[in-house]
């Protein structure tokens, strides 16, 4: 039985001592750009405050599908008074009407689990300007976008 020895399974692998490999230091060009990306970021936050929230939004489409709703068999169930064949042409409307509701379920259980993935968001977001803060100077948005100063 062979048995393998360590020496030969090292052979021909190069070995760097952590030490002498220098990390590459930033040219001026590098560090310019890495600070403008740092000063836009309340920009950042204002973008993921958005004007109107997704439940605000799904709210509203609920009740335009109720009025949808309540409008249509309005309608049917006065023309079901006057016309004797009448019902044949609710049939699908009533379908259609099923169809909207559930969709617009639908849409409010999405937009409050994006709404709760939206507020975890927020809260990381803030958690990383906070970290920032710690190290770099940032302007407010009325101020205007201008790059970061290291407080370092």
């Amino acid at each position: 039985m062979n048995v393998l020895k360590l020496r030969k399974l090292l052979e021909g692998i190069e070995t760097q001592n952590p030490s002498s490999v220098q990390a590459e230091s930033w040219t001026n060009e590098e560090k310019k750009v890495a600070l403008e990306a740092i000063g836009r970021y309340n920009e950042y936050g204002r973008m993921l405050a958005r004007e109107a929230s997704l439940m605000e939004i799904a709210h509203s489409l609920s009740e335009v599908a109720k009025h949808a709703q309540k409008f249509l068999s309005e309608e049917l169930e006065g023309r079901k008074k006057t016309d004797d064949g009448a019902w044949f042409d609710g049939i699908m409307p009533e379908r259609n009407m099923k169809e909207l509701s559930k969709c617009s379920d639908e849409f409010e259980k999405y937009a409050m689990e994006a709404h709760v993935l939206e507020q975890r968001m927020q809260a990381l977001y803030e958690q990383m300007g906070t970290n920032l803060n710690r190290y770099f100077e940032i302007k407010d948005l009325q101020e205007g976008v201008s790059p970061a100063v290291s407080k370092l």
